[in-house]
């Protein structure tokens, strides 16, 4: 009988044991400036590169570490929060294992046009209560944090802050927030699980939700006149919107695909472009809260802002939601808007046109402006009211019915077929 299987797997433990014993920590020698190349500035006279060797920037007095080359390396801990790395421009830092930061990491730091990465090669944690400030130049992808098909999970009390680019998966506790008024947004490239004390949001800078983004749960906010804007089509679902939303008329979406707390504003077109600027639901979803939705226009097309519904679906605007301005409300393609809330046309002379299959008890005020009753307009319950010069009327060719309405406004059928 032979006994070789059991000397195998004896030699493979031997070995896994001593690849282990290998894994070896190096801690920044001194308080002092120093270039992460250079083997004396760490406490054994060796540079952590492998992903074999753990880096720690501790001690306790301030100090900044810079780095001029690509490096990978296994875990990275800055426990003292006077400490700062910086990540020079062109250069990609690659983590293997999980990164404690108290301190501070500057992704490019001379905001140049040459792309610094933060990248990691595993499924890891961000803890601590420092920050990441990405430093981006023009490009937002001039200071970078990729993870590609892995997902990081950032915890609470750290920050991850600046202007630049996180791609890849991310599930967040802490705070992802742009902060830089000037220069470029602060992008979310990826898909990011928020959660409840996830925040991503605006402090005076631009955080951009990408095209083929996805963010779920937690809170959008802004502060300091910062916004959340949306570029081509990101998909946002089950969270709280605090703040200033934009959906610029670029000829974007911004998909819902969950339930929404709006007490915010959500603007649709808010740069009051000719292009296109859209709203639409892709799965059944309400949006509650008090806060408002804003369409605007760029001129008299009402295709400029429109909030609709994606085949057979059903999307709700709860109690205590505000739908105003002017464009276009569609509950189409064999799906349906139930509104309980308050849609308001309330710019002058102008349109907030109702298409589609839409229902509830909600309320149509016409304040100046039109409350329109679009072609194959199927309505069914609410209450119209108006003041000023506005109306609630058929403005269109086509038929519009409307049952079980209650009128305490205006209303009328204009005179063209």
């Amino acid at each position: 009988m032979f006994s070789c299987p059991k000397s195998l797997s004896a030699i493979a433990l031997v070995a896994l044991a001593g690849s282990v014993s290998n894994a070896q920590s190096l801690s920044w020698g001194s308080a002092v400036d120093g270039d992460w190349g250079l083997a004396t500035n760490w406490d054994l006279g060796n540079t952590p590169d492998t992903p074999t060797e753990d880096a720690v920037l501790g001690l306790l007095a301030p100090y900044t570490v810079s780095t001029n080359n690509n490096y990978t390396i296994g875990a990275l801990s800055i426990t003292n929060p006077g400490a700062t790395l910086l990540l020079d421009s062109g250069r990609t830092f690659t983590l293997t294992k999980d990164f404690f930061n108290d301190g501070l990491i500057v992704v490019n730091d001379n905001s140049s046009v040459f792309d610094a990465v933060l990248s990691f090669g595993s499924n890891a944690t961000i803890d601590g209560t420092g920050s990441i400030l990405l430093n981006a130049g023009s490009s937002t992808g001039d200071a970078q944090i990729v993870s590609g098909a892995l997902t990081i999970t950032h915890n609470q009390g750290h920050t991850i802050m600046g202007s630049g680019r996180v791609s890849g998966f991310m599930t967040n506790h802490g705070d992802i927030i742009a902060d830089q008024p000037k220069g470029s947004p602060l992008e979310l490239a990826g898909t990011v699980d928020q959660g409840p004390t996830g925040r991503i949001g605006a402090d005076g800078g631009t955080l951009l939700l990408a095209g083929g983004s996805s963010t779920t749960g937690g809170e959008l906010f802004t502060i300091n006149g910062g916004a959340v804007e949306t570029i081509n089509s990101p998909s946002i679902s089950n969270l709280s919107n605090t703040g200033d939303l934009h959906v610029p008329g670029s000829g974007s979406f911004l998909l819902i695909n969950g339930d929404i707390e709006n007490t915010g504003v959500i603007s649709i077109n808010s740069n009051n472009a000719v292009f296109n600027a859209h709203i639409r639901f892709d799965s059944d979803a309400t949006i509650n809260g008090d806060g408002l939705i804003r369409l605007e226009l760029g001129n008299d097309d009402l295709g400029d802002a429109q909030l609709f519904t994606s085949q057979g679906i059903t999307a709700t605007i709860g109690t205590q939601q505000t739908v105003s301005g002017a464009g276009r409300i569609n509950g189409n393609s064999g799906g349906q808007l139930i509104n309980l809330g308050t849609f308001i046309a309330d710019v002058p002379d102008t349109e907030l046109q109702l298409q589609g299959s839409i229902s509830g008890d909600g309320v149509y005020r016409s304040d100046n402006g039109i409350i329109g009753f679009g072609g194959g307009l199927v309505l069914d319950g609410g209450t119209f009211e108006s003041s000023g010069t506005g109306i609630a009327t058929h403005v269109s060719n086509g038929v519009s019915n409307l049952s079980n309405v209650t009128n305490n406004g205006e209303m009328g059928v204009n005179g063209n077929g």
